[in-house]
């Protein structure tokens, strides 16, 4: 009797024994796992994941095919504490005809010439490209280069405008210069932003392209029939919009096209990190050690670094079998990059 009763207790003693062993190893896995979740988070934001490039390789992509020397809404930085909005850069291309049907305006550069098969059998082939202003101004579709649209240019041509980065997306749009008011009225399945006449905020976006990811409007139609109303509108045709930003009320990280969520997965995410505890973007001068103050306008020649910083946070996961009154502890990691737009920039190389 005594001896059951000794095996008993030492049976007892060896559970407890091996209970407290895998409670601390399963605290420890799922703690582990906790830290291995937030480290991928935070290597993901900077590095990417799937066919994503991540905020760097986005961000040295784009430092790369910027423009040196932009006009006032190209290649476009409005500083914020939370926030990185590019303009990108944008073309002229052949339609189905591949026939090159416009003619260079003001100071772009004409690589196809008018009248010209661009590549025997080939559409999107490059005609017109922005020239020293890094602005386009030409019109797709004019002929004589006066920088007007006519009904007959219209009806006689299929050349179009195409964004300059973000392969699969980035279609043209039309933006707003300096004075910030909407002279384009949409055509076509084109979506309008802003309303004929309305003021919208410099580099804003006025019309996008419908569901045939072509842009069919004409800078400088009021009325909405392809014909130009207004020269020297201040609309410009330009590249998707692409931005980032930081949304401390949920803690994520979303990233934008043309100001708005993707919307198709082609397009890259639209949130790209959840449990972002703090997120901060510093902009730098060309000597890269003089901060450049938020709120401000500036521009690719101006920018030597861009830094970007942050600290990614959730709760552990250990606290199995103890009370809600336990004190909460988190598991954290940072990310850091830093971009030097000019040193990846071809105008800029010796």
């Amino acid at each position: 009797m005594i001896e059951a009763m000794i095996s008993m207790v030492v049976l007892a003693v060896v559970l407890i024994i091996v209970f407290v062993f895998l409670r601390a190893g399963l605290q420890h896995w799922i703690g582990g796992k906790s830290i291995i979740d937030v480290q991928n988070t935070a290597r993901e934001i900077v590095s990417g994941k799937g066919n994503w490039r991540g905020m760097e390789g986005e961000l040295r992509e784009l430092s790369g095919i910027l423009n040196a020397k932009p006009n006032p809404t190209d290649n476009l930085f409005y500083l914020l504490k939370d926030k990185i909005r590019f303009v990108g850069p944008v073309s002229i291309v052949n339609g189905a005809d591949t026939i090159c049907s416009t003619y260079f305006f003001s100071n772009d550069i004409q690589a196809i010439a008018t009248g010209t098969i661009a590549l025997q059998n080939y559409s999107g082939v490059t005609l017109i490209t922005p020239g020293t202003d890094s602005l386009l101004q030409s019109i797709p579709g004019d002929i004589n280069g006066d920088g007007t649209l006519t009904a007959a240019e219209r009806d006689s041509s299929d050349d179009y405008a195409r964004g300059g980065f973000m392969a699969g997306g980035g279609d043209a749009v039309i933006i707003t210069d300096s004075n910030a008011v909407c002279n384009t009225r949409d055509r076509g399945d084109d979506v309008p932003v802003i309303a004929v006449g309305n003021t919208a905020g410099r580099g804003a976006i006025l019309i996008t392209p419908g569901p045939n990811g072509k842009l069919e409007s004409v800078p400088g139609d009021t009325d909405g029939d392809g014909v130009t109303d207004v020269q020297n509108s201040n609309n410009f045709i330009s590249s998707a919009v692409i931005s980032y930003e930081y949304l401390p009320e949920t803690n994520t990280i979303i990233r934008k096209i043309n100001d708005t969520a993707p919307a198709s997965r082609h397009l890259g995410p639209s949130v790209i990190a959840e449990n972002v505890a703090t997120f901060t973007l510093t902009y730098y001068g060309t000597d890269s050690t003089t901060i450049i103050p938020y709120g401000t306008y500036t521009q690719l020649p101006s920018i030597g670094l861009i830094e970007i910083q942050g600290t990614v946070s959730t709760e552990k996961k250990g606290g199995i079998g103890q009370s809600a009154s336990r004190t909460v502890t988190y598991d954290t990691a940072t990310f850091k990059t830093r971009i030097q737009p000019r040193a990846l920039n071809p105008a800029y190389r010796r």
